[in-house]
């Protein structure tokens, strides 16, 4: 199956939203969800170009190894479903319980809060089998 789309950008690229300006159009013009330790904001696009993302990860989570762990976890939570997100903007702010969530736990509230945003599910099992991260600490 070929990720090609007819605009030549991959259907499961991610783009990051750039700028104060962007992230408060979407803050206030989007639909909010929250699903702890997430708060989603998703605003539909007017043009058909790749999944657009914000994320909102302050120190209040941990220190910057955390942060970025966070980071990671979500973009990674987002690839099997950008497919289905093209043209869509999302800012997800991340709250302070996150910082001692596991992977899996990070998926399920992303999977949610973009479930609950869209009035429809999106698949519950990982694209691939299984995710392996570094173990912590080292």
């Amino acid at each position: 199956m070929s990720s090609v789309s007819f605009i030549g950008f991959r259907r499961d690229t991610i783009w990051s939203l750039r700028g104060p300006e962007a992230f408060q159009s979407v803050r206030r013009n989007g639909t909010k969800s929250v699903v702890s330790p997430i708060v989603m904001h998703l605003v539909e696009g007017s043009r058909p170009e790749p999944l657009t993302v914000g994320l909102i990860v302050t120190k209040q989570v941990g220190n910057a190894v955390v942060r970025n762990r966070i980071r990671r976890y979500i973009r990674c939570a987002l690839q099997p479903v950008a497919p289905q997100l093209v043209g869509r903007k999302v800012v997800i702010r991340v709250l302070p319980e996150a910082a001692t969530m596991s992977f899996e736990s990070v998926r399920l509230a992303v999977v949610r809060g973009l479930a609950s945003n869209q009035g429809h599910s999106f698949p519950k099992e990982p694209a691939v089998s299984r995710i392996d991260f570094p173990a912590e600490g080292r």
